[in-house]
């Protein structure tokens, strides 16, 4: 499970503010990199990471921040409510074998880009496809 790959090192020490979480999703896997982002560029809104864990398997995540503690949940979050926030980020994540799968995934679901937790998905897919080197790669079937 995802979850049990939560950094808690470094998100229990990142600084809790509002206006965008990217020291946690930067960190939010152990041994993971993160191979594409996309930060709506806004005083509030989405972002979406897609990481690559341990060399074996793609994952996507989305999440929301606000510009203040009553629209953002990670300012002034308590110890636990910043372990359950981070919980629920590994159990909303979706998980693939490939960086194509992952993009298929998002791009197959662009009609349903409007729902919260992809809406900011299809532009990280786009972000990626531009960034790759080898298009075709991203698109190989398994």
């Amino acid at each position: 499970m995802l979850k049990d790959l939560l950094n808690w090192d470094k998100i229990m020490t990142a600084d809790r503010y509002a206006g965008g979480h990217s020291e946690i999703m930067e960190n939010l896997f152990i041994n993971a990199k993160v191979v594409g982002r996309y930060i709506e560029e806004n005083y509030q809104g989405s972002e979406a990471f897609a990481y690559k864990i341990a060399g074996k398997k793609y994952v996507l995540v989305v999440d929301y921040f606000g510009s203040c503690s009553g629209c953002d949940s990670w300012e002034g979050a308590s110890d636990e409510e910043a372990r359950n926030l981070c919980i629920q980020l590994a159990n909303n994540a979706h998980e693939f074998r490939s960086i194509g799968r992952m993009i298929d995934f998002i791009l197959s679901n662009k009609k349903n880009a409007e729902v919260y937790d992809m809406r900011e998905a299809v532009p990280l897919a786009q972000i990626m496809i531009m960034g790759h080197e080898d298009r075709r790669v991203l698109f190989e079937k398994y």
